[in-house]
C-alpha cells in the first residue's frame, strides 16, 4: 500500500486563486493574487518580515478567511469544502512546537489521522499502515518509540512532516521549516521535500528566508513585493528569478541527486553563470548533466539575447537521436519543455 497513490497527476492544477485579496479586517496586505499550484510543484514563498507570507499560507490553506476574491481547491470553492475533506487535501507545517513532550514519535504522527477517525477515534489497521509509511517516507521509523522531548530540532521536524503526510494530503504548506536547523540538517530536509514532490507528486509551498537553499529544489518563486501598497506577489521560474537579480546563490552548494531518478543525459553549452542555472534546472527534473557531448541524449545551447533590453536568454534544445529541436527565450519555457519530455527517445512509446 502507498499512502501517496492519492496524489494527483503531475502538473495538474490543485489550487487556484482569482483576484484574491488577503489581510485583516480593513487592512489589505496583498491584493490581485492570481496564482496556481500544481501537483509535484515546489514553490518558495519569499518576502520581508511582516510582508504577509504566513497570512498568505493560512489563507490559501483555508484557515483564515480572505478579504475578497476566490480560492478553488480541486475545482471547488475552498469555503464550501468540508473541514475534514479539506484536511485530507491540505496539510500545514509551521514552526515546530512540542505540545505534549511525553508523546512518543508514533503517537505524535498518529494525530495526523484525525480527519479520518476524529480526535478521540480508535486507530484502525489502515491507520497504523499509513502512520508507519509516513514515518518511513521521512526516514524516521527509528524515532517511533522515542519521546519527543528527547529529539533534536531536525528529528522533530521530520516527525512534524510525517504527521502532515499521515493526513494523506495532495498539498503541503510549510512556514519557515528550516528556521532552527543547521546547514547539514537543512540539506537533509530539502532532499526529503524534493523526493516527496518528484517521486510522489506532492505539491509543496514553503515560506522561507533560506532562498539560497530552497532555490535548488523550487520550480517556482513567489516573491512578495513590499514596494507596492497593497503588496503584490510576483510568480516566476526559479532560474529566471535568479537571472533577474543576478545572484550567484545557485553556485553556493549542490544537493545530491538520487541516481535512481536520473534518466535523460544533457550536454550544456553556455557561459558559467547560465550553465550553473541550467544545470540546477535539469537536475531538479532528474536529468543527468554530462560534460561529454557524444554521450548525451540532448544538447542545450544557451546564451543571452543581446537584442533584449532586459535579462532575457535564448536557448535551443536538440534531441540528437531524433534530430529535432525546440527553442525559447526564458527558463520558464525551458522548464516547460523539459517537463514535457518524460523519457529518452528510445524509451518513448
Amino acid at each position: 500500500m502507498s499512502i501517496l497513490n492519492f496524489y494527483a497527476r503531475t502538473n495538474e492544477i490543485l489550487l487556484t486563486t482569482d483576484q484574491l485579496k488577503i489581510g485583516y479586517g480593513t487592512q489589505v496586505l496583498i491584493s490581485d493574487l492570481n496564482l496556481n499550484i500544481k501537483c509535484g510543484e515546489i514553490i518558495a514563498l519569499i518576502g520581508e518580515n511582516g510582508s504577509g507570507k504566513s497570512t498568505l499560507i493560512r489563507t490559501l490553506a483555508g484557515v483564515q478567511a480572505s478579504l475578497a476574491g476566490k480560492i478553488t481547491l480541486n475545482g471547488h470553492p475552498i469555503q464550501k469544502v468540508d473541514r475534514n475533506e479539506k484536511a485530507k487535501s491540505i496539510a500545514t507545517v509551521s514552526t515546530v512546537t512540542t505540545e505534549n513532550i511525553m508523546l512518543t514519535g508514533y503517537k505524535f504522527v498518529s494525530h495526523g489521522r484525525y480527519p479520518y477517525i476524529g480526535w478521540n477515534g480508535h486507530l484502525r489497521p489502515i491507520d497504523h499502515s499509513v502512520i508507519s509509511e509516513s514515518l518511513e517516507l521521512v526516514k524516521a521509523s527509528h524515532l517511533a518509540e522515542r519521546t519527543i522531548h528527547s529529539l533534536s530540532d531536525g528529528e522533530m521536524q521530520r516527525l512534524v512532516i510525517a504527521r502532515a503526510l499521515a493526513q494523506e494530503p495532495a498539498l503541503l504548506f510549510l512556514d519557515e521549516p528550516t528556521v532552527f536547523l543547521d546547514q547539514s540538517t537543512k540539506l537533509i530536509l530539502l532532499n526529503l521535500l524534493r523526493d516527496l514532490a518528484v517521486k510522489h507528486g506532492l505539491a509543496i509551498v514553503s515560506a522561507t528566508h533560506d532562498i539560497e537553499y530552497f532555490q535548488q529544489i523550487s520550480d517556482t518563486i513567489w516573491n512578495i513585493d513590499s514596494d507596492q501598497i497593497p503588496r503584490k506577489v510576483h510568480s516566476s521560474n526559479t532560474e529566471d528569478f535568479a537571472l533577474d537579480i543576478r545572484d550567484g546563490f545557485s553556485q553556493r552548494m549542490a544537493l545530491v541527486v538520487d541516481p535512481t531518478l536520473l534518466h535523460n543525459r544533457i550536454f550544456i553549452d553556455a557561459s558559467d553563470e547560465l550553465k550553473a542555472l541550467a544545470r540546477q534546472l535539469f537536475r531538479r527534473h532528474a536529468w543527468e548533466v554530462t560534460e561529454y557531448k557524444a554521450k548525451s541524449d540532448y544538447w542545450l545551447t544557451l546564451g543571452m539575447n543581446q537584442e533584449s533590453h532586459r535579462s532575457q536568454i535564448q536557448w535551443l534544445l536538440i534531441n540528437q537521436k531524433k534530430l529535432s529541436e525546440i527553442s525559447g527565450n526564458s527558463f520558464q519555457e525551458l522548464a516547460a519543455a523539459v517537463n514535457s519530455i518524460r523519457f529518452t527517445a528510445d524509451q518513448m512509446p
